[in-house]
């Protein structure tokens, strides 16, 4: 008999027990889509953050690609009015400002985040390196023929200039765009995604509230009968 008596009190426990545990419920839901949401948006902000520190890179480079064409312009430009020796001589000014900004590009070319890009991005920059090997080939060929000092070796060193050099020149500008261009793409749609998933995690811990609300409510409804009963 008493064991009878007091099984109202325990069902009644329980439900309010049970009212709890769905709480309790809600909040760990809650709590797991906010981390979740948190965690991949940390992620793609990582990654965003990487792939625009390498496009300022890009874009540096493609500075340094329009001042070392500029450089050789102005030395082969030199060759036909201060001479084609004195024009590549260590003392040239553009000789000399040539020489450094292609330096300055080369380190930069060494500290670019390769670990960053895609397969296909990779062999991009392998085809920009390859090129300003070529163009750099095409360069040691004009200063030797300059160095030579005859108008036969002038002209067809002018000729490399605005020929074979060129076009490596032009080469190079054209992959370089293409790498910024694809590194842009990658940050957009990196930046679209995360917002998407911001977007679908807000209406996940919305969802979630207000399930757990509707049956906290429900619960209470049940339990405040049974306590009127």
């Amino acid at each position: 008999m008493p064991t009878v008596k007091n099984r109202p009190r325990y069902d009644l426990r329980a439900k309010i027990l049970s009212v709890g545990a769905v709480g309790m419920l809600v909040a760990v839901l809650v709590a797991a889509a906010g981390w979740s949401g948190l965690s991949s948006s940390q992620s793609s902000s990582s990654q965003i953050v990487a792939l625009d520190t390498l496009r300022l890179q890009v874009a540096q480079i493609s500075r340094y690609n329009s001042d070392v064409s500029g450089w050789q312009v102005a030395y082969a430009w030199d060759a036909s009015t201060i001479g084609p020796q004195a024009a590549v001589a260590p003392d040239s000014a553009n000789r000399a400002g040539f020489v450094t900004s292609i330096g300055e590009l080369h380190t930069l070319l060494d500290e670019l985040d390769v670990e960053t890009m895609t397969d296909a991005e990779k062999a991009l920059f392998a085809e920009i390196t390859s090129s300003w090997d070529a163009f750099e080939a095409v360069d040691a060929q004009v200063v030797g023929l300059y160095e030579d000092g005859t108008e036969a070796s002038k002209v067809e060193a002018d000729g490399l200039v605005v020929g074979a050099g060129y076009e490596q020149y032009y080469a190079i500008t054209s992959q370089t765009a293409e790498l910024g261009e694809s590194l842009t793409d990658r940050a957009d749609t990196l930046q679209q995604d995360m917002t998407s998933a911001r977007t679908r995690n807000g209406a996940v811990v919305v969802a979630a509230v207000l399930l757990g609300l509707a049956a906290v409510v429900t619960l209470s409804l049940v339990l405040g009968r049974r306590v009127k009963r």
